[in-house]
Order: structure tokens, then C-alpha cells, then sequence
């Protein structure tokens, strides 16, 4: 690939969201990009929306002394959309990626025509970017954003399908993860561990399947061992699945660890486990197995199959019981196989997903439309009333107009699912304070 370095600066605006005790691959595949981009002359700016709190994202991004700005949301839809495009205008950016933060989605028309290209992010096959793509890139003209990338090649062929519009850039890029240079030593005398690290929840993750899982091969095959890392709303079932083993010390729990901590404990383990129910390329399997983990996983629509193909860069199961205790089985009763499935997902992710080559390709989409923009109309200011895409059921309840309020039951629901009680319960007190 040709040298994307230039003396030109380039400034970018992204949107991101954050909240006490975020650990998503979204925050850490931020994390990793900003910096990178540094030394390709592009110059990044995040705004954060705090849905009660700030957590991991904001702090990592202030230690890398990258510029970031925190406001919490409160008020409705409109109110928040504002803001976004308040706060983007400030900086006068040359591109702004509003990522998967719906209020600066809805922005991104009217940035757009501002001369700020504005690029949307598709991060999982589910009802929420199904959703994005129907109002911003086959809704009203003038709701569309400049580009919209999809992080694995499942959710591009997606958007391609009801992609009409000439004007607008469809990228494949995927969330690229530093891979160490070396694999890490593992000793075939120790006992074979099997790694969980991610969200808490049955809602995607399907984390009490998981946590049986990990019953089954402990008590079912000698010599293995469980861990799991992360935390969230479904923490305590995991405990209560899990607590005889957790008492005969087969199985450990480590709560949420920082991501470095967590690719600690994967260059100590020896498979990676995920049981979820849709996905889109999650950044935890990236760099699990440019460590060498050897995943186990669900044959389930996503980018996970570009990562996993059966019996030469892991094992799919179609069973989230008895289907892993066997994949475990085979694997602990042949060492060369191990050796082999291990060597080839770590090249797998080397080849296609790591961070050098996934920032190049961010590098080119930038460049490009920084390079086309129309030149930035300095005296506009926001109208009084702002003609916003309609909403859709999916975007409940980031967006108020379809929750009616800013927490109903629906969508207590949704946020015990993502956040947890406590979390939640931080984020009324910030909106009806």
C-alpha cells in the first residue's frame, strides 16, 4: 500500500459514548485508532457522550492526551442533536465520524451540507444499525451521511443491498487490534484454559450459557480450567451457575479489567469462548486470537465467520452445551491440533485485521473526503427548529421521541440489559436531577 504520510494536517471530530464501567470493543478499538492516526498528520478531537458518568474511554483518551470533551446526556433528542452539531462547528473539522452515536447521526445531513462530511459506523448485525441504515443511507436525501463504513464484510453487503445513493462511500474496515510480535509461550503441561472476556449479559452475550458451558468442560474434561473477565447486570447469575466450581477453584471470575490487563490473561489462556447471539467483528475475538487463543464460537450471522472457519482457524459449534464440551475435548486431547488452529488464527488476524492495516484504510477514507468537501460555510448558524430523519422503534431509547420519555419501562429493560441496576440508576439521578 502506498505511504499515506503527508505534511498536510488534517482534523477529525469523532463521536464515541461512554459510561461507569464501559469495557466495549467500540472504546478500545477509539482507543487504538486516535493514536495511530496521529502519525499519519490527522489530528483527532472525541466527543463523548456520558450516559451517566464517564468511564474507560474518557480516561484512556485523556492519558494518551488526545482532546476529548464529556457532556452527559440530558434533555430530548433534539436538544442532544444540537449539541453534537454545536460542539462539531466549534471545531471546524474537516471530516466528522458520528459513529454510532445516534444524535450525531441525525446531524450529519445538515453537517454535511455545511461542508464536514460526516461518516456513520455499522459495529454488529442487529436492529439498531438496521435502523441506521434505513434513515441515513436510503432515507430522505437530505438526512444521508458522506460515507458509512462496515466493520466486517456480512454488514457491508448489507448496506451495499439498499445503498441507492451514487454520492455515498460504502468501506469495509474492520475494528484492526495490535498483534505481539511474538506468539506467546504456552506450556502443554499446565492445565488447558479456557477464556470468556466481555460484557455480563444474557441480552447478545448469552453469559449464562457461557458460565454452563464452562460448568460442563471443567467437571467433564481433567485438567481444564474456566475464566471469565468482565462484569455487568447479569454478574450475579454467573456467580450462582458457577459457585461450586468457583469454590474447587476450576473457575475464576476477575471482574472488569482494563483491556491491557485483559490481554494479559489471554496470552495465559488457550481458547477463547464465544456464545453470542449476533455480533459484528467483536474486537475481544481479534485479539484473542492474534495471541494465539483458539476460538470457539456459534455459527451465527456476522463477520465472526471472516475471523473462524471450522477446523482451520477454530471450531464453530452449533451447540452452546454439549457441542462445546466436545470442541474442548477434541482440542485438549490433541496437542498438534492445538498448535496448528492456534498458528493459523493468529496469522489470519496478522494478515487482515491488524491495526496497521485497518488504520491505512481509515487514513484513505479521511483523506478522501477532506480532499472533496465543499469549503465550510463560517457564518451559518443552527436553525431554531431542526427538520430531524423520523424516528425509528430501534433506536429506542437513545432517541426520546420514540420512548416518550427519557426512562420507561422499555427502557429500563434495555439499559439493565447494557448497563446493570446501579448504572441505571446513576443515569436517572443525572436526567431528572
Amino acid at each position: 500500500m502506498a505511504d499515506l504520510k503527508t505534511d498536510r494536517k488534517i482534523k477529525v471530530v469523532f463521536s464515541a459514548y461512554d459510561w461507569a464501567g464501559n469495557i466495549s470493543g467500540v472504546s478500545t478499538w477509539i482507543t487504538e485508532l486516535l493514536p495511530r492516526l496521529q502519525n499519519f498528520g490527522i489530528e483527532s478531537h472525541v466527543d463523548i457522550l456520558a450516559w451517566d458518568s464517564t468511564g474507560f474511554l474518557s480516561e484512556t483518551l485523556r492519558q494518551a492526551d488526545i482532546s476529548c470533551e464529556c457532556t452527559v446526556l440530558t434533555g430530548d433528542t433534539e436538544l442532544r442533536a444540537r449539541g453534537v452539531a454545536e460542539r462539531v462547528l466549534r471545531h471546524r473539522p474537516d471530516v466528522y465520524v458520528a459513529n454510532n452515536v445516534l444524535p450525531g447521526l441525525l446531524m450529519s445531513g445538515l453537517l454535511g451540507r455545511l461542508g464536514i462530511p460526516a461518516v456513520g459506523v455499522l459495529h454488529a448485525h442487529e436492529p439498531f444499525y438496521e435502523a441506521v441504515l434505513e434513515r441515513f443511507v436510503r432515507g430522505r436525501p437530505q438526512d444521508r451521511l458522506a460515507a458509512l463504513v462496515s466493520v466486517s464484510d456480512d454488514l457491508q453487503r448489507l448496506a451495499m443491498n439498499l445503498n441507492t445513493d451514487r454520492n455515498l462511500h460504502l468501506c469495509q474496515i474492520p475494528c484492526g487490534v495490535s498483534v505481539p510480535a511474538e506468539d506467546p509461550a504456552r506450556s502443554v503441561e499446565r492445565p488447558l484454559r479456557i477464556l470468556y472476556a466481555g460484557r455480563f449479559t444474557d441480552y447478545q452475550k448469552r453469559i449464562s450459557d457461557v458460565a454452563d458451558a464452562m460448568r460442563l468442560v471443567v467437571r467433564q474434561i481433567p485438567g481444564t480450567r474456566g475464566v471469565l473477565v468482565g462484569d455487568g447486570c447479569d454478574a450475579a447469575r454467573v456467580r450462582e451457575i458457577l459457585r461450586s466450581e468457583l469454590a474447587d477453584g476450576l473457575v475464576e471470575l476477575t471482574g472488569a479489567l482494563t483491556p491491557e490487563q485483559t490481554r494479559t490473561k489471554m496470552c495465559d489462556a488457550d481458547i477463547f469462548l464465544l456464545l453470542s447471539d449476533f455480533e459484528g467483528l467483536p474486537v475481544a475475538l481479534l485479539e484473542a486470537m492474534g495471541r494465539g487463543l483458539i476460538p470457539i464460537v456459534c455459527r451465527i450471522r456476522s463477520g465472526v465467520s471472516e475471523l473462524v472457519e471450522d477446523g482451520r482457524t477454530g471450531l464453530v459449534v452449533d451447540d452452546r452445551a454439549q457441542g462445546v464440551v466436545n470442541a474442548v475435548r477434541t482440542l485438549a486431547g490433541d496437542i498438534a491440533m492445538r498448535r496448528t488452529l492456534s498458528g493459523n488464527a493468529r496469522s489470519r488476524v496478522i494478515q487482515s485485521f491488524s491495526s496497521e492495516v485497518c488504520t491505512q484504510k481509515w487514513v484513505s477514507l479521511i483523506r478522501m473526503l477532506a480532499d472533496s468537501r465543499t469549503q465550510l460555510n463560517a457564518d451559518f448558524a443552527l436553525p431554531r427548529h431542526l427538520d430531524l430523519a423520523e424516528p425509528h422503534s430501534a433506536h429506542h431509547p437513545e432517541d426520546t421521541r420514540v420512548a416518550g420519555s427519557q426512562i420507561s419501562a422499555g427502557s429500563q429493560n434495555w439499559w439493565h440489559r447494557l448497563m446493570g441496576q446501579k448504572a441505571l440508576r446513576r443515569l436517572k439521578r443525572t436526567i431528572w436531577k
